[in-house]
């Protein structure tokens, strides 16, 4: 899979499983990993509030010695995203498109 189209399905997926309320079930075993993956995502598309809410919330949970809780991190967000920093919907729509018009997907 082309990175654009990569970055594309991470944005997509991550954004998806905040409008169905179910990031709990997306982070799944790898919480780090998904939440930094989604965070160079939205940074890739321009959603760039986004993406530094998810840094914020990334760092937090690198300073943390417990266990990770991807059940607190999943509300957490849910929280914070219930309005939106930027047009992430439209902002997907268009990375869609480019990738689109460059020929990368069909």
């Amino acid at each position: 899979m082309p990175r654009a189209e990569r970055v594309l399905f991470i944005a997509a997926s991550f954004w998806a499983a905040v409008n169905e309320d179910t990031l709990n079930d997306y982070f799944d075993s790898d919480i780090i990993g998904r939440l930094q993956n989604a965070a160079e995502a939205f940074t890739e598309i321009g959603a760039r509030k986004t993406a530094a809410a998810l840094k914020r919330h990334l760092n937090a949970l690198c300073r943390k010695t417990a266990a990770l809780d991807a059940r607190q991190l999943a509300t957490d967000l849910q929280m914070e995203f219930a309005r939106p920093f930027d047009e992430v919907d439209e902002l997907i729509a268009r990375s869609a498109r480019r990738l689109l018009d460059e020929g990368i997907f069909c």
